[in-house]
């Protein structure tokens, strides 16, 4: 019999995590490289709630930002953060990164549910001519508790399983299909009410996007 040993992750612990997808045949099915500290989308009756992807750069035009933090009411706040997307064109090979802190999901507190917490959060992406490779870390996690290793696209339910109130996937990875070598990154994305409810649409904490290298 084949055993397992399973840690559960909450407050105080750090995690790192990397992917790695490697193409010969690069194309731009994905942006060339993007990160953001995060965004939102959340719509509350008919009411729209969002933010933008924070301090958002881009290799191709804005390659540093930063923010001293951004909060949609009643649903999420981030602290200050910054990123940076560079590249280096002789060796061709870039790297995005997000490196944020004193996140806060708040939406879900006045439906009994969870205030959710990260002290601090990264996510990134390293693209050269043969692929991409794309890495998260976190710590300071409050209100859910994920396994660790966190394999890609780890889900979890908050609330009742056949209601619940948000579905909370960790290391969210996204190949281009057909597949390229392009990969994003969500760090941590929370899906509001996935069958149902008062609140629908998605918040992202650490993004970034990449495609190899021409």
């Amino acid at each position: 019999m084949r055993s397992r040993s399973v840690r559960r992750i909450g407050a105080g612990a750090v995690v790192v995590a990397t992917a790695l997808v490697v193409s010969a045949v690069p194309a731009q099915a994905t942006p060339q490289g993007q990160t953001s500290l995060g965004s939102v989308k959340v719509v509350r009756g008919n009411q729209p709630m969002t933010l933008e992807p924070l301090a958002q750069c881009d290799v191709t035009g804005t390659q540093d930002n930063s923010s001293q933090g951004a909060a949609v009411r009643n649903v999420a706040s981030f602290g200050s953060g910054t990123t940076k997307c560079t590249q280096d064109t002789a060796n061709k090979t870039a790297k995005m990164e997000a490196t944020g802190s004193k996140f806060a999901f708040t939406a879900l507190v006045p439906y009994g549910g969870p205030r959710i917490e990260l002290a601090n959060y990264t996510a990134s992406c390293a693209a050269s001519t043969n692929g991409t490779q794309a890495s998260f870390q976190f710590s300071g996690l409050r209100g859910v508790t994920v396994d660790t290793p966190i394999p890609q696209n780890t889900a979890v339910l908050v609330g009742p399983a056949d209601k619940p109130q948000a579905k909370v996937i960790f290391n969210e990875i996204t190949l281009a299909q057909p597949s390229d070598g392009s990969v994003s990154i969500n760090m941590m994305h929370i899906v509001l009410f996935p069958n149902g409810g008062p609140l629908s649409g998605d918040v992202l904490v650490g993004a970034a996007a990449c495609s190899p290298v021409k």
